[in-house]
């Protein structure tokens, strides 16, 4: 697809504009040439990504519109066809899609405020997006099954992408508000630890050996895709499909001495705060090992070859799912061996962890230039306020995103709420961002505790995207990304 090559220019680009960021940021110097105007470069070539990418699909809906019905379409007909595929519809163009509104929010504000910190926090967080969705094996394009030909459709993604990108910037400005207000490092250390461990459990599944690896797999084009398998079960009537795994347990178990070591810390960080570095350092260490080992294990070799290993490998992905072995009525290869593992078989999980990475290697240079970084940043009272004027624009069209989802399902499947885990996370990111509001005029609450409060609802806002749509709060009608 040439959308995906004009996407991978744009990540290029967003990551050029990063390091120019850091660049100007520690020289305090700014040419012809800066972060912003190659952000701004990168915003356009990814507009003009998406524009390509929705002619793409229509495109492909023209043709099993036509192949369907045996007609050929011209003139309006063809027009509300290509039209009726909107160009985030799957998991990898819907990344791509909350990436361009995070953009969209930080060169706006960068751009207002005339601060390059806030552009290089987003270009961050947009580059470790776009990398992500770069990582996934399944760029494809497919037919839109009726339910998602709706313009609710389309107004409630939009919203949903900009709303998100305005809260996760928020979220990262009230950071810098903490830290103006000469928060001790060693809090923001509690908290990231806090925050370590929760994200790392969600990782395993709430179990440090619950690890494993999607097995990748060429189809038919030639192109590597997720490998997987079809079960029919005793008593119904066509069959479903579940990945094929291999377990890593190293890995799992790793990021379980780090979530207790993340614990302990919290402790000796209060009885010594002599400790604060040398504990950043181990952290650090261990999630570094947590990278070298998920880059370790990938490998060139083709995997389930062998019949007994083939018959492992597909047996564990049964049992790992769940199934009963005994109810199996029929089973079949959808793509044959050789199998390959590579960073592509786990792009969340490395997303996640190489994130936490990031974070620690933050939090190691805010305990060494803590007052130099205090000392660049604008007043405290001028953080919040942006803060809190991002957040005053997110919350409605986080309302309008609720709103519109629920019209579009009453359409789609006759019911305008039915606790699907995606309208349950959202409506609790939008009750999170509803206290933050009534903390500030209601109850009068500190600038600094409703700078807590936009942090947590980044957390949840991570959670309400990635989270649901892996299927970690369990299956439901946003669970695409689940294989």
């Amino acid at each position: 697809m040439i959308s995906s090559n004009i996407f991978f220019l744009s990540f290029l680009l967003y990551v050029c504009s990063f390091f120019f960021y850091i660049y100007e940021l520690s020289r305090d110097k700014k040419g012809t040439i800066n972060g912003f105007n190659l952000s701004l470069t990168a915003v356009i070539i990814q507009t003009i990504g998406l524009l390509v990418r929705y002619y793409e699909a229509g495109i492909v809906e023209v043709i099993t519109f036509e192949q369907t019905m045996k007609t050929e379409l011209a003139g309006p007909s063809r027009l509300k066809v290509m039209l009726s595929h909107p160009p985030f519809t799957n998991l990898y163009e819907s990344m791509i899609f909350v990436v361009w509104g995070i953009a969209i929010v930080y060169l706006f504000l960068n751009k207002k405020y005339t601060l390059n910190i806030i552009g290089l926090l987003g270009s961050a967080l947009v580059v470790i997006g776009m990398g992500l969705s770069n990582l996934l094996p399944d760029k494809s394009i497919t037919p839109l099954v009726p339910a998602l030909k709706s313009w609710w459709l389309h107004l409630h993604v939009i919203t949903a992408s900009i709303s998100y990108g305005a809260f996760l910037i928020a979220a990262l400005i009230s950071i810098l508000h903490l830290i103006k207000e000469n928060i001790p490092p060693a809090r923001i250390i509690v908290v990231f630890l806090i925050i370590t461990a929760v994200l790392l459990l969600t990782l395993v599944s709430f179990n440090p050996t619950n690890y494993n690896l999607t097995l990748l797999g060429q189809n038919e084009a030639g192109r590597l895709k997720p490998a997987t398998i079809s079960l029919l079960l005793q008593g119904q009537n066509s069959p479903f499909t579940i990945p094929l795994k291999q377990p890593a347990p190293i890995i799992g178990l790793l990021s379980g001495i780090l979530i207790i070591f993340s614990l302990i810390s919290i402790v000796l960080i209060k009885v010594n705060k002599s400790l604060e570095k040398y504990i950043l350092i181990i952290i650090s260490t261990l999630l570094l090992a947590q990278i070298i080992l998920m880059i370790g294990t990938t490998t060139p070799l083709n995997i389930g070859t062998d019949k007994k290993e083939l018959s492992d490998i597909i047996n564990f992905s049964i049992t790992n799912a769940g199934i009963n072995t005994d109810y199996i009525v029929h089973l079949n290869l959808n793509i044959t061996p050789p199998y390959k593992i590579s960073i592509n078989s786990y792009p969340f999980q490395f997303t996640i962890i190489s994130l936490l990475l990031l974070f620690s290697f933050f939090l190691i240079y805010l305990y060494y230039r803590y007052e130099t970084l205090r000392n660049r940043l604008p007043a405290s009272d001028k953080l919040d306020n942006i803060s809190y004027r991002i957040i005053l624009f997110g919350f409605p069209m986080m309302t309008f995103v609720i709103l519109t989802g629920a019209v579009w399902a009453h359409f789609a499947w006759g019911r305008y709420w039915g606790w699907d885990p995606k309208e349950t996370w959202s409506l609790i990111t939008w009750l999170v961002y509803a206290f933050y509001l009534h903390s500030r005029h209601i109850l009068k609450w500190s600038k600094r505790r409703s700078s807590i409060i936009a942090i947590i609802g980044f957390a949840v806002v991570i959670f309400t995207y990635i989270g649901v749509n892996l299927g970690l709060t369990g299956v439901g009608l946003h669970t695409y990304g689940s294989q």
